[in-house]
């Protein structure tokens, strides 16, 4: 088995010149969530950096179309759960109302669902036998993809600069377990 792929899924060997290039999820700080979501942030920036890089390539290898969409389905899938099912709850529980805190949780929770369309977008494109390889990227694509970090950049900076640090003030020890035995067993 070679190394973890971009995304951190195992691979049989690298992708030589791969230009998608992210960090595994950081599973050590599961017990730590919000560590754990600021470490994933950075995967997310980090990633957002590389399809940058592939739009102005305007190509992307197939292997590399696979792990986006591998990583649009699983990580992000499962990041969204853990909000949606644990993080967010528990927030709305201990925030006050001087906060002022639901709704950008209303808003972290409405852009978690736009995914959808980059995936769609990639599916298309992986389905076609004409591509070959190499994907050429036509501008439906970089234009889902484009979406698709501008939103990330976006959740990113409202979670770190609003989000965590409010809940790094309101959340008590029992909810950060009850966060952190979610996420566990998301991950099972």
């Amino acid at each position: 088995m070679g190394l973890p792929d971009a995304l951190g899924h195992a691979s049989r060997a690298p992708v030589a010149g791969a230009l998608l290039a992210v960090a595994p999820e950081r599973a050590d700080l599961i017990d730590r969530p919000l560590e754990f979501f600021l470490a994933d942030n950075d995967r997310r920036r980090a990633l957002c950096g590389a399809l940058r890089r592939i739009v102005d390539a305007q190509t992307m290898s197939r292997a590399e179309a696979r792990r986006l969409s591998a990583f649009l389905v699983r990580d992000l899938d499962l990041r969204r759960r853990d909000a949606l099912e644990d993080f967010f709850p528990a927030l709305r529980r201990r925030a006050r109302p001087t906060d002022e805190l639901e709704p950008v949780l209303a808003r972290l929770t409405e852009e978690g669902r736009a995914p959808d369309r980059l995936r769609k977008q990639l599916e298309k494109a992986l389905a076609d036998p004409a591509e070959g390889e190499t994907l050429k990227l036509r501008k439906p694509l970089t234009e889902a993809i484009r979406a698709f970090v501008d939103r990330e950049l976006r959740c990113v900076a409202i979670e770190n600069g609003i989000v965590l640090a409010i809940a790094g003030l309101r959340l008590q020890p029992a909810d950060l377990a009850a966060i952190s035995a979610g996420m566990r067993g998301r991950r099972a």
